[in-house]
């Protein structure tokens, strides 16, 4: 494998893979892509199927492996002691969290009572519900998933000792078996994890399992980097993700989370060997959580009552609220850099 280019640094900050801020660029851009699709007006049935399709397939999927290729990159370098990087990841991960959790859970209070939105989901419903509503990202979808990457860092030793510090053969097997195992009986199956599956909305613990294999393949493609040629590796994942889109498995054979897990890989191997790197991606891969904290759900809801009303053509209405969102929320993020404490809010120390 090349050596993998680095984004230029700062003084005093650590180089950048700049290969992993590419594709977490093209994360985000799912991520907000996905959510878009409840605001624009009705996609035709093969365009909704079509956009549901890759915007879901393997988005979250991103952040997991690159986190996990993160971990695996630092353990060697003696940066992943426990303790600091718990700390830092309490910083990075749960202020925000909890900050944007709070936040958007008032301002549907304040919608609700102004009578702009309804269903009602905290007015005249109990206090412990409205919590567990909160917790479970009901109010902002995509919140959920800061606390699950922080579960996924908190037993990174466990997942390192399985990963990284068995024969590879043995690693391989266990993250493969494991595989079938979470996605054969499912984790709202299995006890206990099973007595958060009534919880409404997206449950983060829950979500954590369902994450863990992808993280945990973040850390393999680390330790096997220099032993694959991520060219062949690449292409073979095209053919199975082709595979997997288009022809009818055996009913002992998952297509989807093959498909997920080949798309990975090869959207993985082509961003690491082609070195996609233009500067609007390096700029959104550095960006992603402030993306990820203000693109929804109200920016998201403001940009659609405006395009909606003006544009007739579903699918130009979907792309106008994705640019638009993304373009409001770089915009909140200068703001927020600029005032008191508001770096805090996005995880920035």
């Amino acid at each position: 494998m090349q050596n993998t280019p680095y984004s230029p640094a700062q003084a005093g900050q650590k180089p950048r893979l700049a290969f992993l801020d590419s594709l977490r660029a093209l994360g985000i851009l799912l991520v907000v892509g996905g959510h878009t699709i409840g605001y624009c007006l009705t996609l035709p049935e093969m365009q909704y199927k079509t956009a549901y399709f890759l915007t879901h397939i393997s988005t979250v999927g991103i952040f997991y492996l690159a986190d996990g290729y993160l971990i695996g990159a630092r353990i060697p370098t003696g940066r992943m002691r426990y303790l600091p990087v718990m700390k830092q990841s309490c910083y990075r991960l749960l202020i925000p969290w909890l900050a944007f959790t709070v936040f958007y859970t008032v301002a549907r209070y304040l919608g609700e009572t102004a009578g702009i939105l309804s269903p009602h989901q905290i007015i005249g419903q109990p206090a412990v519900d409205v919590l567990i509503s909160a917790y479970s990202s009901v109010f902002a979808p995509q919140l959920y998933f800061l606390v699950s990457l922080f579960i996924l860092r908190a037993i990174y030793p466990l997942t390192k000792h399985i990963i990284l510090d068995q024969p590879l053969f043995l690693s391989c097997a266990a993250l493969v078996l494991g595989c079938i195992a979470l996605y054969a009986y499912g984790p709202r199956n299995i006890f206990p994890f099973s007595l958060l599956a009534p919880l409404p909305g997206q449950e983060p613990i829950i979500h954590a399992l369902l994450g863990l294999p992808a993280h945990a393949c973040g850390m393999l493609l680390y330790r096997v980097k220099d032993r694959i040629s991520l060219p062949v590796a690449g292409l073979v994942s095209a053919v199975i993700f082709i595979a997997a889109t288009t022809l009818k498995f055996g009913y002992q054979i998952d297509a989807q989370r093959v498909a997920q897990y080949s798309l990975l890989l090869m959207l993985f191997a082509g961003f690491s060997v082609l070195a996609i790197n233009h500067r609007w991606m390096l700029w959104l891969g550095k960006n992603t959580m402030g993306i990820y904290l203000l693109h929804a759900p109200i920016l998201l809801k403001v940009l659609s009552l405006g395009i909606n009303r003006v544009v007739t053509i579903p699918l130009l209405s979907f792309f106008l609220i994705v640019a638009g969102a993304v373009a409001a929320s770089a915009a909140g993020i200068w703001v927020l850099r600029r005032i008191p404490g508001g770096s805090i809010l996005l995880g920035e120390k």
